[in-house]
């Protein structure tokens, strides 16, 4: 469900504190501002137990793998950014990053009918993100230093699968 001022963020404790403090501190201004859309997964107290922020971005065509460029596509291709991704401690280790980044994919494919996007990126915030995402389809993108993307048709496959 999207963030509101009614959702309790102030326990929240994934473990990675510039994660704990976005959401605490920035991520309902964000979305106030229409700069981050936040989602929220929550107990019954409307405390926060797991949220992903997501936002437009792009990236540069010749930073796509030689085998996925479309040659006739512009220079810069659209692309929705997954730019926070966190679980509380507490509630780790219960699938709910899977849950999350399954959300963001029907978000995004959401997002690419309404105002076109090719790819999801995402920037882990350490290797044990990074394994994360690459372990839930993710490929590194050449050019941009750490950065992560899924194709949309491969965002699709997985939508139709699950």
């Amino acid at each position: 469900m999207p963030l509101t001022a009614q959702h309790k963020t102030g326990n929240f404790d994934c473990g990675e504190e510039a994660l704990n403090i976005w959401l605490r501190e920035t991520a309902l201004s964000n979305q106030q501002k229409y700069y981050t859309s936040s989602y929220v997964i929550t107990d019954n107290r409307q405390q926060v137990i797991a949220y992903y922020a997501l936002c437009t971005s792009m990236i540069y065509k010749q930073d796509m793998p030689r085998r996925l460029r479309d040659n006739a596509a512009p220079r810069e291709l659209p692309a929705i950014l997954l730019a926070r991704l966190g679980v509380d401690k507490a509630f780790q280790k219960q699938r709910l990053g899977g849950y999350l980044l399954l959300d963001a994919f029907k978000r995004t494919a959401q997002a690419a009918q309404l105002s076109a996007a090719q790819v999801l990126i995402t920037h882990p915030i350490h290797s044990q993100a990074e394994s994360f995402y690459l372990k839930h389809g993710f490929l590194k993108l050449r050019g941009e230093k750490e950065a992560l993307f899924i194709p949309l048709p491969v965002i699709t496959a997985i939508l139709k699968q699950s």
